[in-house]
């Protein structure tokens, strides 16, 4: 669409209500949720612009934290895993040219989801919290593009941390934090944890 809202194009057209939409670093692809009618599930598409639409993850519960990779190689995304008949949420990516796809976390105690890829996309930052309670409260971890060399940034006893988002210097990272549940405010730390 031009500044003047002519020649708008539509991109998805359905029949489900299509939704949380994230462009690729070349702008040349288009992340999105589908939600079909009458369907509690929902799908995370792509959709090469004016080409094709496919369906990337089907049945997601949380693919809404999906992320490209700062070159377009991949997506980040967080999904359910059953592990040792418990359910969690992990880190996963997915490679853009073949579909491959790799649970980075593979825990059966926690749940990590929120990815966010830093600038250079050799590391990745997420929530991760306690499985399956929503009460207890989450920490921010980083761990490399790969899943390896995991390491906790917060700890603060009497709040949770979560959304985590990186500078564009890739040296700090700035996030939510609440202590109640109800109230957020953003704070700011830098990357390896230090301050």
């Amino acid at each position: 669409m031009n500044p003047d809202g002519s020649e708008r194009q539509q991109i998805t057209a359905n029949g489900a209500f299509s939704t949380m939409p994230s462009v690729s670093p070349d702008g040349g692809n288009i992340l999105y949720m589908n939600f079909p009618p009458a369907n509690d599930n929902f799908s995370l598409h792509e959709v090469s612009i004016g080409t094709r639409d496919d369906i990337l993850i089907p049945n997601s519960v949380n693919a809404d934290s999906a992320r490209w990779s700062p070159d377009a190689s991949q997506i980040a995304f967080d999904f359910p895993t059953q592990v040792q008949s418990v359910e969690t949420m992990d880190v996963w990516t997915l490679t853009a040219a073949d579909g491959t796809r790799t649970d980075l976390t593979n825990t059966s105690s926690t749940d990590e989801y929120q990815p966010a890829w830093s600038p250079d996309g050799t590391k990745i930052a997420y929530t991760q919290k306690i499985a399956n309670c929503q009460s207890c409260r989450s920490d921010l971890y980083v761990m490399n593009a790969n899943g390896t060399g995991r390491k906790q940034l917060t700890n603060l006893a009497a709040s949770s941390e979560s959304r985590p988002d990186w500078s564009p210097d890739g040296l700090s990272l700035v996030f939510d934090v609440s202590s109640d549940g109800n109230a957020f405010h953003i704070a700011r730390i830098d990357a390896d944890g230090s301050h």
